[in-house]
């Protein structure tokens, strides 16, 4: 008898739950990552970040969400361009 606790248990109960609310599959795993990034995205301190995935170093998470880094910083450069053009044609 598996215990209640088995990590097939938890799948099976995640898949029902899927199926209940029509939701196509989703990955356990793509849980994490989505949780990852919209901690990264908020701004939420990467060692808080590191620990609610229960990683063993911040390290680890830094590397792993890393290119998210990336996106954020573009996605703000772009706002700060967009934001200068539109004080600069404020200003004309």
């Amino acid at each position: 008898m598996e215990s209640p606790r088995s990590p097939r248990n938890l799948n099976r109960t995640y898949k029902r739950f899927l199926k209940s609310i029509g939701v196509s599959k989703i990955r356990f795993q793509d849980l994490r990552h989505a949780h990852a990034t919209l901690l990264l995205i908020q701004g939420v301190n990467p060692k808080v970040e590191s620990e609610s995935l229960g990683h063993a170093s911040i390290r680890l998470a830094q590397y792993s969400y890393s290119f998210q880094i990336r996106i954020l910083k573009t996605k703000a450069a772009r706002l700060f361009t967009w934001a200068a053009y539109a004080s600069c044609v404020a200003l004309v």
